[in-house]
C-alpha cells in the first residue's frame, strides 16, 4: 500500500515517480530482495506502438509463464496493437498494483476493461 498514488514518471525508477517497470523493480526490491534487470538505456515513451515488446525481448529469460497467478507474479498487458507494454504485480488472485499516466494505483483482472488487454502472469525464476 505504501506505492499507492506515487506518480508516473516515463522511465521513472524511484518513489519519485515511477513507470510500470520501475514500480515492478522496486516491489521486488522491497518485498524479495531481488535486483531485477533493467534496460540500460533511455527508451522512448512510443516504444510499444513500433513494434518492441521490451518484456519478451529482454526480461522474459527470467520469468516463467503461469496460469494461475499468485502474490508478486507479474501481470503482462497489451495494448490496442497487440504489443505488450504494460506490466503490474499481483496482490493476490484477482487483484493487481501497477503505475499508470495517473500513479500508481490497483485494478481488478476481472474488470472488462484489463481483462481484456491480458497477455499473461509470469513468476520469477529463482537464482
Amino acid at each position: 500500500m505504501k506505492y499507492l498514488g506515487i506518480p508516473y514518471k516515463h522511465t521513472g525508477r524511484t518513489i519519485e515517480g515511477l513507470d510500470c517497470w520501475g514500480l515492478i523493480k522496486i516491489v521486488y526490491k522491497d518485498v524479495r530482495n531481488v535486483d531485477l534487470w533493467d534496460i540500460g538505456e533511455e527508451y522512448p515513451e512510443d516504444w510499444s506502438w513500433k513494434g518492441k515488446d521490451l518484456f519478451m525481448e529482454n526480461y522474459r529469460k527470467q520469468w516463467e509463464r503461469v496460469k494461475i497467478p499468485l502474490a508478486l507474479d507479474v501481470i503482462l498487458l497489451n495494448n490496442g496493437a497487440g504489443i505488450a507494454n504494460h506490466a503490474g504485480v499481483m496482490l493476490n488472485d484477482k487483484n493487481f498494483i501497477h503505475c499508470t499516466r495517473a500513479g500508481v494505483i490497483i485494478s481488478r483482472i476481472t474488470d472488462r476493461f484489463w481483462k481484456s488487454k491480458i497477455t499473461g502472469f509470469f513468476r520469477y525464476k529463482k537464482g
